[in-house]
């Protein structure tokens, strides 16, 4: 399984490669002040104006420091209308380690009900050690998504 290596606070966590469409450097983002918690603001790609969250502040965290390391996933977040549509979604994760090919059984619960974040319920276990897994399908609440996706409400 290919993943890609970030940190999450003080802990390892990982994205499967196969759901991150491109990894970008930290860019200026247009913030907004009444923003929810972890909403970092807008990023302009290509044009399109793209939402971005902060994955450290939306843990609960601090806001992600604009480092070496930090970087903004690209990523399709399918929507749960009728049609299964996406958008682009980008991710703030600091700590970026890279890519790395790990052999893993499939990412089990914690064991550590975790009701106010859904997305972080999981690890992966490799011979490095355990890594917080993403869920990212379930990592916007249905309220945060249809204020950062409106057109498609």
């Amino acid at each position: 399984m290919q993943i890609l290596a970030f940190q999450l606070a003080e802990a390892a966590a990982a994205l499967p490669t196969a759901v991150i469409r491109q990894v970008l450097p930290y860019l200026q983002l247009t913030r907004f002040p009444a923003a929810p918690a972890g909403v970092a603001g807008l990023m302009n790609l290509h044009g399109a104006a793209v939402p971005v969250v902060d994955i450290t502040a939306m843990s609960g965290g601090r806001s992600a420091r604009p480092r070496q390391d930090t970087r903004i996933l690209l990523v399709d977040y399918l929507l749960s209308t009728p049609g299964g549509d996406s958008r682009p979604l980008g991710l703030v994760v600091e700590g970026v380690a890279g890519v790395r090919r790990v052999t893993a059984t499939p990412p089990r619960p914690a064991g550590i009900p975790l009701p106010d974040y859904p997305w972080l319920g999981e690890v992966l276990e490799t011979p490095e050690g355990l890594w917080l897994w993403l869920d990212l399908p379930r990592l916007l609440s249905p309220t945060l998504a249809a204020l950062l996706f409106q057109e498609a409400a």
